[in-house]
This record gives structure tokens, C-alpha cells and sequence, in this order.
């Protein structure tokens, strides 16, 4: 907003936005890797 509450707005330009897959899944605590050696670490996090 500009000029306080006037209700004007600035449109910023469009800023490219970087997804990174591995974010879909938290990581596998290690302790939970190590008490389970079956699991496997989800991608990305290894």
C-alpha cells in the first residue's frame, strides 16, 4: 500500500520462484533410521 490507507497499490514484478522437490517430504529422523535399518532417507535428504 502507498499513501497509508488510501487503498493505492504498487504491483512489483514478477520474481522467479525456485521449488526444490525434497521440499514435499520432511527428512526421516536418524534415530528413526537407525532403530528401523529397512527405512530409507526420502529423496534429496540423504
Amino acid at each position: 500500500l502507498k499513501n497509508g490507507t488510501s487503498g493505492e497499490l504498487t504491483w512489483m514484478n514478477e520474481i522467479p520462484r525456485k521449488w526444490d522437490d525434497k521440499l514435499y517430504y520432511y527428512p526421516i529422523p536418524q534415530v528413526d533410521l537407525q532403530r528401523n535399518p529397512q527405512l530409507g532417507q526420502n529423496s534429496g535428504w540423504q
